[in-house]
């Protein structure tokens, strides 16, 4: 088990026509001394996509960024290994 806090977890869904838009938006704290690994999954239909990836941490907020697969893994491998923390899609 994950020492992790979940302090919240919304999820939004507006539809329109025959779209629809949905929001997740998930507070959760690391409660360790150090750095640790997470996963947060979601399971979405077959034609659905991710058009956003955001984190807030400590107050900053960081947009995620489109990049090929093989180069994103490797800035979140980099990333992890400095001890930072880092999102990956």
């Amino acid at each position: 088990q994950q020492n992790v806090d979940i302090y919240s977890f919304y999820i939004n869904s507006t539809v329109t026509s025959r779209y629809a838009t949905t929001i997740i938006t998930s507070r959760v704290a690391n409660t360790l001394n150090e750095s640790q690994e997470i996963q947060f999954e979601v399971k979405i239909p077959k034609n659905a996509f991710i058009s956003k990836f955001r984190m807030v941490i400590e107050g900053k907020t960081y947009d995620g960024v489109v990049k090929e697969k093989g180069e994103a893994q490797q800035q979140y491998n980099q990333a992890v290994s400095r001890g930072q923390s880092a999102g990956l899609v």
